[in-house]
């Protein structure tokens, strides 16, 4: 243990691990050891610096809930931090999951016990909790509540995490859906479908760049990203869809394609 710079806690504490993805809603047990980190969000320390390999779970410390709406306000620069964190960890080590961290030493006391006092107020915490998981990409949630002071705090905790499992599992029903088409109609009435391959992503996502195709011609000119088809490019998509044996292909737009190269390739 030499050369140890700083001090490192291993929390043997209550700590609330609520999974946020769909398949692990039942609590199987697992065989795998948990291996652990808190990432100090405000240190300087870069998630990139992370060696992920060694980690089977990485908390980013921490959120803490707006004092009067218990919801949780988070800034611009926030944003960007979180989603820096969950893109570089899953991006390092994709089995790696990432927990969104609730509290911390420094949180007030007297949130956690107001906010846990009232259902309503609990409500509004959680709902906001789940939010912000989903929304930056996070597997699951932890709440470092340090410490509940009395019995009517435990009491209130114990309410907190039962209403908590069951609203994650009801998010996780509606997220967790898949947009069924008609297939057997579809089959029997259309001569072919047309695929649309793009407008996955546009002006209307505001926080973060996002996958457009599954293949890209793409450059850059210092943080802004440019993404566009030429020749090249449609030439790989257009034999990607013949070695598929798939109908055919189509593009958007007829006039953007100034010399008709498309149809010639």
């Amino acid at each position: 243990m030499a050369n140890l710079k700083g001090y490192y806690y291993l929390y043997v504490v209550f700590i609330l691990a609520i999974a946020m993805n769909h398949t692990a809603m039942a609590r199987e047990p697992s065989s795998r050891a948990v291996k652990g980190a808190y990432w100090p969000s405000y240190t300087g320390f870069p998630a990139s610096a992370i060696n992920t390999s060694l980690f089977t779970h990485l908390y980013y410390a921490f959120l803490v809930p707006n004092n009067v709406s218990l919801w949780f306000d988070i800034s611009n620069s926030t944003a960007l931090t979180l989603w820096n964190f969950t893109s570089t960890v899953s991006g390092k080590n994709p089995l790696a999951k990432t927990l969104v961290s609730i509290g911390g030493a420094g949180a007030d006391l007297d949130t956690f016990s107001q906010m846990a006092s009232k259902k309503s107020w609990r409500e509004s915490f959680i709902d906001s909790s789940i939010e912000v998981a989903r929304k930056y990409g996070f597997d699951g949630i932890d709440l470092d509540w340090e410490f509940p002071q009395n019995s009517t705090d435990m009491e209130n905790l114990g309410y907190l995490l039962y209403e908590w499992r069951a609203a994650v599992q009801e998010e996780a029903k509606t997220t967790a859906v898949v947009r069924s088409y008609p297939v057997d109609s579809i089959n029997r009435n259309l001569d072919w479908v047309n695929a649309l391959t793009y407008d996955y992503h546009g002006s209307w996502d505001t926080n973060a760049t996002g996958t457009l195709a599954g293949f890209v011609h793409y450059s850059y000119s210092g943080t802004s990203w440019i993404t566009y088809d030429d020749v090249k490019s449609t030439t790989v998509k257009i034999a990607y869809v013949e070695a598929l044996g798939l109908r055919g292909y189509f593009f958007w737009a007829v006039n953007d394609d100034l010399d008709w190269k498309i149809p010639r390739i």
